[in-house]
């Protein structure tokens, strides 16, 4: 990415020192409808940061475009999208399931829904809460998990009605992809209520 000061220098620093250093990040430009003044601003920051990448990784098609936007076009370009391990999601080893279960008494006999994001206004965790306390009377069957951490946490755990606080499990962040894709197993549905993707690696 390019939209902070560590990572502009970064981009400068190898610029000038002939080093070739190539942009990636999972912006797209189905996301790039700000209002002008902050239009004007990305791309006078974007439009630098470009501009000194000698190439470009994008995500897809729709992150290409957001380059050549930004004054990619005619740099060259190499596909890099962000993709998990996904062989370890169709075929979870048990072990990496029976350890999830262990840490965060998931019962085999209860049904999930499952929120995995950052924790942040975007990802709208008080949105999947919301909806949850909205049907869970009427499912007592169900439990929600909640996978990831960030800003947001504290104010949405707390929002939990009193009732339902013993069927929403909080598993924090993981960066173990195994733990993850352990908690997914023992999960029916999933939920992504996020106001906007720019990738979506969680449905991937």
């Amino acid at each position: 990415g390019c939209g902070d000061v560590g990572r502009m220098r970064i981009l400068r620093w190898c610029r000038r020192r002939g080093i070739p250093c190539y942009l990636t990040g999972d912006f797209n430009i189905q996301s790039d409808n700000h209002r002008p003044l902050k239009r004007w601003l990305k791309y006078r920051v974007y439009n630098r940061g470009v501009g000194w990448a000698h190439g470009l990784m994008p995500c897809g098609q729709h992150g290409l475009a957001l380059l050549h936007r930004y004054g990619g076009r005619g740099k060259p370009a190499i596909m890099f999208p962000f993709v998990p391990d996904v062989k370890l999601f169709a075929h979870t080893p048990p072990e990496a399931i029976e350890y999830t279960r262990r840490q965060f008494d998931l019962r085999p006999e209860r049904r999930r829904i499952v929120f995995s994001a950052r924790m942040m206004r975007v990802k709208r965790p008080d949105l999947v809460v919301a909806a949850f306390a909205a049907v869970a009377d009427e499912r007592p069957e169900w439990d929600l998990v909640m996978i990831g951490d960030g800003p947001q946490r504290d104010a949405v755990e707390a929002s939990v009605p009193a009732r339902l606080k013993d069927r929403v499990t909080w598993t924090g962040f993981h960066d173990n992809a195994a733990a993850v894709a352990g908690i997914y197993a023992q999960c029916d549905v999933m939920v992504l209520p996020s106001d906007a993707e720019p990738w979506g690696v969680v449905i991937v």
